[in-house]
């Protein structure tokens, strides 16, 4: 009848309140995103994985990594043919559907960062933040650092992650990014935090040769950016205050 019904339905929901104060959610404290590959669609492949066939890619990956600081300056402005068709180009490759469902449905505590390695040209800046106002994440996202002149993507990308480890606890942040040749670095030096490699058609070949969970237990490989988070979350993270 109606009245055991009910009482059924408040004892489920006693046992899902209950279940949820003994398991209280997980997440982390800032979520550092690559553009290109991860937040926004690119052919997916790395330039790197064409030409070399076969070979083994352990001695590729760099033992040094210069040290850089984070770059504070203005944004260049430049102009030209070729740098406009580069904005242009990175400005209609749209945001994937399936990021800004996991990126709205964030717990508002989580920081968002983007650490791409587009240039710091202004108009390149304003086309990315363009490109997430459109599919309606802009606001979630605190800052994104591109890559001043002069430095190389690797080390502009380290700089930034290790200066937001310093500031949230390195065993906190979640680090996404499509290029291992970006990303396996930044898991060497920083081994309490999570890494999220995005899968492409070139990974298996770039990956040749390294033993992954013997080297880099820190670093999960998603076939999208949903499935590499959900791995992570399901993983030992602090639990939410």
């Amino acid at each position: 009848n109606y009245t055991l019904l009910l009482k059924l339905h408040i004892l489920c929901l006693d046992d899902i309140i209950r279940a949820m104060r003994e398991n209280p959610v997980r997440y982390p404290k800032a979520l550092i995103l690559d553009i290109d590959g991860v937040v926004n669609w690119r052919v997916p492949f790395q330039y790197a994985g064409l030409p070399i066939i076969g070979q083994h890619h352990a001695r590729k990956y760099p033992a040094y990594i210069g040290e850089v600081p984070v770059d504070t300056g203005s944004a260049d402005d430049l102009t030209g043919f070729r740098n406009l068709f580069s904005v242009w180009r990175h400005f209609v490759a749209p945001v994937f559907p399936d990021v800004t469902r996991v990126i709205k449905g964030l717990d508002i505590q989580t920081a968002v960062f983007g650490n791409t390695g587009r240039p710091k040209e202004l108009n390149m800046v304003r086309a990315t933040w363009d490109s997430l106002d459109m599919a309606g994440i802009d606001s979630r996202f605190k800052e994104i650092y591109f890559k001043p002149v002069g430095q190389k993507t690797v080390e502009h990308k380290l700089a930034v992650t290790k200066a937001i480890a310093e500031k949230y606890g390195e065993e906190n942040i979640v680090v996404a990014d499509d290029n291992p040749f970006d990303l396996l670095p930044q898991a060497a030096r920083l081994p309490a935090a999570r890494f999220i490699l995005i899968k492409d058609y070139t990974t298996n070949k770039l990956l040749k040769g390294i033993d992954m969970p013997e080297h880099y237990p820190n670093v999960v490989i998603g076939r999208t950016f949903r499935h590499g988070l959900n791995v992570v979350m399901a993983l030992e993270l602090p639990v939410a205050a």
